[in-house]
């Protein structure tokens, strides 16, 4: 009988020497680029590489594209893709028409993806030319900055005139900025800093997860569309009591069982002895 629960508490304590391996969950990586190769007529041909260097596999991918600034209105029809495995890389063309202005445009590429029965979302900003290329850049973006309730973001105008700048966030549907755009003034030689706030709201269940974004700055000048792109990264960093927490929660749990199962055997092995000398003396 002490052999038989000496067996069963050793194989259970074997079982769970394997928690850890068995639950270290398979994670998606997905990394996204834009290429314009030429323009027909008034369509511009956007190939868009979507990579997965994780070891888990991406389902059910959707592509949404969307653009931004000017070319707001524009419609382009999403793609479904279906999966990715991992360390492979699809391509997916997606036709833009309804152009008109020469120069640089934004566009974000909105990601849908499921792991295993979980639905994720990504974006992945991209700036391409229609009718033009090699744009000088006369509002520089100088930094972006995570703060308290937001993101704090720096241009400088190089140009010899007053510009009329809007900058606005391409971001995954979790994110929610406002205002977005932020329509503004900067003058020549001059710095201007624009406040973008975040609802915490939507980041229920998010909470220390960190998302690629992009901060794009548009404006008119000589008669062409300029469009400067600045990806980021924007961390939500909302409670790090409960990252730390959840993070060694299983850690905490095989311990403290690991502990009790020791309890166990040690009391399985004493009772054993009483047993076996009251056997001993009985004969």
């Amino acid at each position: 009988m002490v052999f038989s629960m000496r067996y069963k508490i050793l194989l259970l304590l074997f079982l769970l020497s394997l928690a850890p391996a068995l639950s270290s969950a398979s994670t998606v990586v997905l990394s996204g680029s834009c290429q314009t190769p030429y323009a027909v007529s008034n369509t511009v041909m956007l190939n868009f590489t979507l990579r997965n260097s994780g070891n888990g596999t991406a389902t059910s991918i959707a592509l949404i594209p969307k653009l931004y600034g000017i070319a707001s209105g524009i419609n382009v029809s999403s793609e479904d893709i279906g999966s990715l495995y991992p360390n492979n890389t699809k391509i997916t063309s997606f036709n833009i028409s309804g152009l008109s202005i020469p120069g640089e445009y934004a566009i974000g590429i909105i990601t849908s993806y499921y792991q295993g029965s979980s639905n994720f979302f990504a974006v992945f900003p991209c700036t391409f030319y229609f009718n033009s290329k090699n744009l000088t850049p006369y509002v520089s973006t100088l930094g972006v900055n995570n703060v308290k309730n937001g993101i704090n973001a720096t241009f400088f105008n190089l140009a010899p005139r007053s510009i009329n700048a809007t900058a606005y966030i391409i971001a995954p549907p979790s994110l929610h900025f406002t205002p977005s755009p932020i329509n503004f003034s900067i003058s020549p030689d001059k710095a201007k800093n624009i406040d973008f706030n975040i609802s915490k709201t939507n980041l229920v269940g998010l909470e220390n997860a960190s998302y690629g974004t992009g901060l794009a700055l548009s404006y008119m000048y000589n008669g062409r569309y300029h469009t400067s792109l600045l990806n980021f990264v924007y961390s939500s960093s909302i409670s790090k009591t409960h990252s730390i927490f959840s993070g060694y929660f299983i850690v905490y749990v095989f311990f403290a069982v690991f502990i009790v199962l020791a309890a166990l055997i040690i009391v399985s092995i004493f009772y054993g002895r009483k047993r076996k000398q009251r056997s001993q003396n009985g004969k």
